[in-house]
């Protein structure tokens, strides 16, 4: 009989005393940027310091899943056998600032999956180069084949075999172990990892009956319709939307950062539809947004596209309901769905926000409810009118199900859902 602590199992515990570490390493972090600022530490000894507590907090997020397996009474075991299946291939497609990182998590917690993030990067092609929708689809194809001798699928194993143990935890957090790195004498932490050849990244990659991709940089569905039809390839598309004026609220205070590093305080800055008038460069991005992804629904519809190859997540859906969604998904795919999804959904979807975090932008832990709709608080109602007659958005929303503002107590009435069921 599983162990109670306060009523609630060890494993629901441990994860709950694993969520207050990271909570309290990351507000050392904050504590370091105070101290830098009221003291003569030297800009060297700050990112000593820094990186150290980063590195800290990174292994400890890499290692939930082997803590938390190994305590008595685990309430997710259960769900830990995944059924052989036929070799299913996943591409998230989605855009910039629309919750893809966190529909990607729901993939890459699944130690069933081999999960690589933004491999198209490393093709180093701006967005809107010609050539990077064809090469980006051929890289995938060699990814999914598991082909890494190949020049462009080489060059993302090269960026990863530059990066420190923790930073390849993003990327592809699967290699990530003790075949490929050492760990520190303290045993906590990765002390180094070994540069993985393409043949040993082409036999690990065959291990996995299931392989997943992320990307942000191709947004036209169009070109892996043959991937999709393809049944050697038996590619399955996560097509991940947002309401635009909720995208564009998260894009913005970027945007106006010049896309670095922001805080949770300065992404929940009040925007003006001035801020968006003087930029151009938003609206342009909003416009291809909106076409991009209502393009992609209504090919979908089409009575010659393949079948059960492509799915709409609107992210506030996952939002609401995080593991309802995360169930739709491995049944889209045809796949049971192991534990430790449903644990990291339960640790990271249910934590109160730290205003001064660095990574909150780019953070996949968040009160994920609180989240879905939060953008109305930081749009004035000049700028969600501006947002929705932009484009085709006003077409997209409608026909994703995302309810139009027409005055600003209606922007403000929260107990009026922007969100309307609608099912795709």
């Amino acid at each position: 009989m599983a162990q109670q602590l306060n009523g609630k199992s060890a494993a629901a515990a441990a994860a709950d005393h694993l969520a207050f570490v990271e909570d309290a390493i990351s507000d050392l972090k904050e504590q370091l940027t105070d101290l830098k600022q009221s003291s003569n530490m030297t800009e060297a000894q700050y990112r000593q310091v820094n990186d150290s507590i980063t590195e800290l907090l990174k292994t400890l997020r890499g290692r939930e899943d082997d803590i938390l397996s190994m305590i008595d009474g685990n309430p997710y075991s259960h769900y830990n056998h995944v059924q052989s299946t036929p070799q299913t291939n996943v591409l998230v497609l989605a855009s910039m600032r629309t919750g893809s990182s966190f529909i990607g998590e729901i993939l890459n917690r699944n130690p069933k999956v081999l999960y690589a993030f933004e491999p198209i990067k490393q093709l180093m092609l701006k967005d809107g180069a010609p050539t990077l929708p064809f090469r980006g689809a051929n890289q995938l194809r060699d990814f999914y084949a598991c082909d890494f001798s190949s020049p462009d699928l080489k060059k993302y194993l090269d960026f990863y075999n530059s990066l420190a143990p923790p930073s390849r935890l993003d990327y592809v957090k699967a290699w990530v172990n003790k075949d490929n790195c050492k760990l520190k004498l303290s045993g906590y932490g990765w002390e180094s990892c070994k540069r993985i050849s393409a043949d040993g990244a082409t036999k690990s990659c065959r291990k996995y009956d299931i392989r997943a991709v992320k990307i942000i940089r191709i947004r036209d569905l169009s070109m892996f319709t043959h991937l999709m039809a393809d049944p050697e390839v038996n590619l399955r598309v996560l097509n991940v939307v947002r309401d635009p004026r909720g995208m564009m609220s998260s894009v913005m205070p970027l945007h106006l950062n010049n896309y670095q590093v922001i805080s949770k305080r300065v992404a929940d800055r009040v925007l003006s539809v001035d801020h968006f008038n003087k930029n151009p460069g938003l609206r342009d991005r909003l416009k291809a947004y909106c076409d991009s992804m209502l393009r992609n629904y209504l090919l979908g519809q089409q009575p010659w596209f393949p079948r059960g190859r492509h799915m709409v997540i609107r992210y506030e859906d996952a939002a609401y309901d995080p593991r309802g969604m995360a169930a739709k998904i491995y049944s889209f795919l045809g796949v049971s769905m192991h534990g430790n999804v449903l644990r990291w959904l339960d640790v990271n979807t249910n934590i109160g926000d730290n205003e001064r975090d660095l990574n909150y932008i780019y953070s996949t832990r968040r009160n994920s409810g609180q989240t879905a709709e939060s953008w109305r608080r930081k749009v004035t109602f000049d700028l969600a009118e501006a947002i929705q007659n932009t484009g085709s958005c006003r077409e997209f929303m409608n026909t994703m199900g995302y309810r139009i503002v027409h005055s600003a107590a209606e922007l403000l009435n929260q107990s009026l859902s922007l969100v309307s069921p609608r099912q795709f």
